[in-house]
């Protein structure tokens, strides 16, 4: 699968019909095209099955707006106008992704032809972690479409900076990174980076586009998904308070963490959100038990579409005829914590899609131990890197020749400790590291149950939420 990304500034001088942007030739691959942009090329020569165009909310040309869905529906509609004109054939497979810009911006527009220039200011208020959480979900959303359809294939992303402006390349490229690593943890993935020749006006006539690096998944993937301070768990949604008169900090302040407090219901109580957590934990570290235990019914969709409607019912948009000038101050901002959650969910959503008849396995609440191995081997397992599943591998020989023991005895049911003899570990962080060593299996709280011939694993009731515990702590 083939998804190419093209991050766009203004390619307007004066809305709807001067461009900054002039035709050029681009060369790319032993083709050339000329276009007022390195899409149609880029498209021809990469075939993608998808196209993402990113832009920010500031692509406004009038000074009427009251309302953000009705900015939101006004970007969308202008800039694939602009792609149909210089690039009719992709305009099928583009979506258009709006996020949310910080700063202030100067557009130029005519409102019919042969009148006079008018020009709209626009001033946004926010935070640069709404730009890159709308970005990764938007990233995540295509991709989930088209490539965890459980065919297996590998995931190429193209990434066109050409028309980039200021953070956004910055930006979207640490969005496109996250995803695809997110995604190496079950399909191979591939980044491959573009940006053409520096441009001078009245001067340049053909650019090269340069294909700057490919960057490919290894093993074992680096998941960027980090640790989160047990207290901040809880909140995704806060004040921004560069937004907001310090007379209303308490009274919106109070507004936005009732709707915080929805948002994470979504999740269960603070014990799902650890769940998540651990759960994310596990198929970074490589706790397989830990991952039957950790699974959570909420869908990745129906906690951000709840998010971002949160996100938006702060947005206040405040139009200035006189003058021309559309302020947008974004008073309630994603949190950090809120990102980690996201990337986790996706995570969680990825491994469902793609491993879902193994972790289906799970027999009321025991574990076969054919799943564990099912889930670490190299065809049907994840893509851990071989030093995990070597670890992971030891650990199963260690709980089969338990299993023999107990077999001899004639027990059905044991603590792992129990048959091997370990002395337990009285210190926290030994605990923790003992988990760690032993990919989860810490012998204390793993049990083993016999049923009709068959091993089964479970952690203990203590044990589970020692578990939890660790894998929280063990986020990079």
């Amino acid at each position: 699968m083939r998804l190419l990304v093209s991050v766009f500034g203004n390619p307007w001088r004066v809305y709807p019909d001067e461009f900054q942007w002039d035709v050029v030739e681009y060369v790319f691959d032993g083709e050339v095209l000329r276009s007022r942009t390195a899409l149609p090329l880029l498209f021809k020569v990469v075939e993608p099955d998808a196209v993402l165009v990113v832009v920010q909310d500031s692509l406004i040309f009038g000074c009427g707006f009251n309302c953000y869905g009705d900015i939101v529906k006004s970007v969308e509609g202008v800039v694939k106008s602009f792609v149909e004109s210089v690039c009719g054939e992709c305009l099928n497979r583009v979506e258009v992704v709006v996020a949310p810009a910080i700063g202030t911006y100067k557009n130029s527009f005519r409102v019919e032809k042969n009148t006079s220039d008018r020009n709209v200011v626009t001033r946004f208020c926010g935070s640069l972690n709404d730009f890159y959480a709308y970005v990764l979900t938007s990233l995540y959303k295509t991709l989930k479409r088209f490539a965890l359809s459980g065919k297996g294939e590998e995931i190429e992303i193209h990434l066109d900076l050409t028309h980039g402006v200021n953070y956004m390349p910055t930006m979207v490229y640490k969005a496109v990174r996250d995803v695809s690593s997110l995604l190496a943890s079950v399909l191979n993935t591939s980044i491959h980076i573009y940006n053409s020749d520096p441009y001078v006006k009245n001067v340049t006539t053909r650019l090269n586009i340069n294909k700057l690096y490919v960057e490919k998944s290894v093993l074992p993937p680096t998941i960027p998904i980090n640790q989160i301070q047990i207290n901040q768990i809880k909140k995704v949604l806060q004040l921004c308070k560069t937004c907001v008169n310090q007379s209303e900090y308490s009274s919106i302040g109070k507004e936005i963490g009732d709707e915080n407090f929805k948002v994470i219901k979504i999740l269960g109580d603070l014990e799902g959100i650890k769940r998540l957590l651990a759960f994310a934990s596990s198929i970074v570290n490589g706790f397989p038990l830990l991952a039957f235990y950790t699974q959570l019914k909420t869908s990745f969709e129906e906690f951000f579409e709840r998010l971002a409607e949160a996100h938006k019912s702060f947005i206040h948009v405040e139009s200035r005829e006189r003058g021309c000038e559309v302020i947008i101050r974004r008073r309630a901002e994603i949190t950090k914590e809120g990102v980690e959650i996201l990337k986790a969910l996706m995570l969680a959503d990825i491994v469902k899609n793609m491993k879902s008849d193994i972790l289906a396995m799970q027999k009321n609440d025991l574990v076969p131990l054919e799943a564990i191995e099912k889930l670490a081997s190299e065809e049907t397992g994840l893509r851990w890197g071989e030093k995990t599943k070597a670890l992971i591998n030891t650990e199963i020989y260690a709980i089969k020749k338990a299993v023999n023991e107990m077999l001899k005895q004639g027990k059905k049911c044991s603590l792992l400790s129990e048959i091997i003899g370990v002395e337990e570990t009285k210190d926290e962080e030994s605990k923790k590291r003992n988990f760690y060593a032993h990919a989860g299996f810490r012998k204390e709280i793993t049990k083993i149950y016999i049923e009709n011939g068959k091993p089964y694993l479970k952690y203990t009731k203590d044990g589970l939420d020692e578990a939890i515990k660790h894998a929280i702590e063990l986020l990079k």
